[in-house]
């Protein structure tokens, strides 16, 4: 998800999430006619619970992915400090 925020404006992540979840009705309204009310049927998929639970564990891989990325990046990063180019300063 991406916004065309300026950069000098400050956006709380509140605002981003409120954002989100106006996409979100959007996106039931284009694929199902309609947002999810308390009386809406389910869909063909079943149980809402089993498809939240699918959903959760989609999030689970992609947090632990994004963990997995940082913690190569963190180790590439410390790697290049301790193996890079070693400048030694003389003084006169």
């Amino acid at each position: 998800m991406k916004y065309n925020v300026p950069e000098d404006e400050r956006v709380s992540i509140q605002q981003l999430v409120i954002a989100d979840m106006q996409e979100r009705e959007a996106h039931g309204i284009r694929e199902y006619g309609q947002p999810l009310y308390v009386d809406s049927p389910n869909d063909a998929d079943g149980d809402p619970i089993e498809q939240a639970y699918k959903e959760v564990l989609d999030l689970c891989v992609y947090l632990r992915w994004e963990i997995e990325r940082r913690h190569k990046a963190a180790a590439q990063r410390l790697v290049n400090e301790t193996t890079g180019p070693h400048r030694i300063h003389l003084s006169n």
